[in-house]
């Protein structure tokens, strides 16, 4: 199986490049399942209704998100009806829509996907009410297991309340957006599902980062994927607003997406059908300004 995973979508010229380029690069990747974060699709906060739709339309199969899931507030219901949108995981007490969940692709594949928030060094209304990662994948586990471990799984079952066994269902891939700051947390945390999980890609941060490996127990790796967005920036967002943020601070200069020349960056994963870990993980550029790695 092969997967494109494709980083923060920032703004709405980057939506509209990657739609106008997405059939194509599915085609000539012969890619089985795309995964994209949209989380600062809107202006570079937040995902609205009419964004979601238009990704899920023309080829993105699951979208993730992050910190700024609760920016565009048409999202609360909509989140709540559409399965192919993830919040993250580990919020605490909120119930709109799920953190993961199991996708049937072409027929054959069946891949759990799932969005996690990291704790360290990110500060807002959303991150202050999450749970630990490391803790809470606990609940895919319990839920979920790659085929390859599935005997090895039920020699230490868990009894629910009535005493039955609760045996979690096999799957072909999980794949887990780890949606973070820091590259020390994203580590740790792919250690510690290392041969559980088929990949954890990073978002966030904007910049794609040149760690792209595989776990010594077959866990795809990168610490972020990048953006899809103008990289003649300040990660995704115009110098002059960026520069405002970290100078004079004025609070009537908000930051303004840049948006003249769209980036495309993320990974292709390629996962074994028998075990479903990582076979060969790559990554993805179709750029003008960094260095490029397809040409469409």
């Amino acid at each position: 199986m092969r997967c494109l995973f494709l980083g923060d979508i920032v703004g709405l010229n980057a939506v509209k490049e990657l739609v106008s380029k997405l059939s194509i690069i599915r085609e000539n990747l012969n890619l089985d399942f795309v995964i994209a974060n949209a989380e600062n699709s809107f202006n570079g906060f937040g995902i609205t209704t009419e964004i979601a739709d238009t990704l899920l339309k023309y080829g993105v199969d699951v979208l993730t998100t992050g910190d700024h899931i609760w920016n565009q507030k048409d999202i609360f219901k909509y989140i709540g009806n559409q399965p192919k949108l993830l919040r993250p995981m580990n919020l605490i007490n909120r119930k709109d829509g799920i953190g993961f969940n199991k996708y049937r692709i072409a027929d054959k594949y069946d891949v759990v996907v799932a969005n996690m928030l990291g704790q360290v060094f990110v500060e807002n209304d959303t991150t202050k009410k999450i749970s630990s990662p490391f803790n809470s994948v606990e609940n895919i586990f319990k839920k979920f297991v790659l085929k390859k471990n599935f005997d090895a799984v039920k020699s230490s079952l868990l009894s629910d309340e009535n005493g039955n066994l609760v045996l979690p269902e096999p799957v072909d891939a999980i794949i887990i957006d780890f949606h973070a700051e820091a590259t020390s947390e994203k580590m740790t945390f792919t250690h510690f599902v290392d041969g559980k999980v088929s990949a954890v890609i990073g978002t966030h941060t904007h910049i794609p980062t040149a760690d792209t490996c595989i776990f010594n127990n077959g866990t795809g790796f990168q610490s972020d994927a990048g953006m899809c967005g103008d990289y003649d920036s300040s990660i995704g967002m115009t110098f002059d607003t960026s520069l405002n943020l970290f100078t004079v601070r004025n609070p009537e200069i908000r930051l303004t997406v840049a948006d003249k020349s769209i980036s495309l960056c993320g990974v292709v994963i390629d996962i074994n059908d028998n075990t479903g870990l990582t076979d060969k993980i790559e990554p993805f550029r179709i750029s003008d300004r960094l260095s490029n790695t397809h040409n469409f």
